[in-house]
């Protein structure tokens, strides 16, 4: 890639098979096409990523590790990272057609460091389920702490994938990676200090970002060292939270927030059990 590389997309990839053609082809079916494609081999035991031949596009570069987990994945696709702005795939998602274009659009101060959009819940068929989210959101700039707040009290997230970083932003506060080493739930790890940290936020309404949803993967797949970091999450949370000068309402609004990310874990357990 050159200096016409306009967006990095790190994917981190494990055994995705099923899903990393349609995965990929809704980025090269992008309307923006100055980008980078990172695909980061997750020490996966099928050929897929190369039986495909998928660098035959020259925006698309894998690179092999040994198997460390998705987080780990991200870090490590951050090092070969040539865009101005950088983004994040699932193996198991999709963006919409014109996500990449749509998201630069809105890049119009110098202080923005992070566009956020909206997002659909689809089924494995590429149904939109109801309960996808920020039809109805705040569209606008916004401080960092005042996205802090609406990311607390469930106005906006989740925050992940669908999100576009400059990288200027993550080379200031985010050296060593975004994301913590050998944690599962990674993102949860991030949310509070991507927002929290940034000059700027642009909260966009448009649903431009799918996360499939499986069966398997809500119900089946319930892994109890989630719990364990969720909990690690949340008290990094609150250790962040105290360093906030004038921080009372966010501390307020920690509990409910706290509560729900718990509840929602121990859910799928009992689901699980019952099953």
């Amino acid at each position: 890639m050159n200096e016409r590389t306009l967006v990095s997309i790190v994917i981190p990839y494990y055994n995705s098979e099923k899903t990393i053609r349609k995965c990929i082809g809704s980025l090269l079916e992008q309307t923006e096409p100055c980008f980078e494609i990172i695909i980061v081999d997750d020490g996966s035991t099928d050929e897929t990523l190369y039986k495909y031949n998928l660098e035959e596009d020259q925006r698309i570069k894998i690179i092999k590790q040994k198997n460390s987990g998705s987080a780990e994945a991200k870090n490590n696709g951050l090092k070969y990272a040539k865009g101005q702005y950088i983004m994040f795939l699932d193996a198991d998602d999709y963006f919409e057609e014109g996500m990449i274009e749509g998201l630069l659009n809105v890049f119009t101060n110098e202080t923005i460091d992070i566009v956020l959009s909206g997002f659909n819940f689809v089924n494995k068929n590429g149904e939109k389920l109801e309960y996808s989210g920020q039809e109805k959101g705040p569209q606008g700039i916004y401080t960092g702490m005042e996205a802090l707040e609406m990311f607390l009290s469930g106005e906006i997230g989740p925050i992940g994938r669908n999100v576009i970083f400059k990288k200027t932003y993550i080379d200031e506060y985010y050296i060593g990676g975004i994301f913590p080493s050998g944690r599962t739930k990674e993102d949860g790890a991030t949310a509070f200090k991507i927002l929290g940290n940034a000059h700027e936020i642009y909260i966009l309404n448009e649903r431009y970002y799918n996360y499939v949803q499986h069966e398997e993967s809500l119900v089946h797949k319930v892994n109890p060292i989630d719990v364990d970091n969720i909990i690690i999450n949340n008290n990094e949370l609150v250790t962040y939270l105290k360093k906030i000068p004038e921080n009372e309402k966010l501390l307020k609004l920690k509990d409910n927030f706290i509560f729900s990310n718990l509840f929602q874990e121990y859910k799928k357990i009992l689901i699980s059990e019952k099953d």
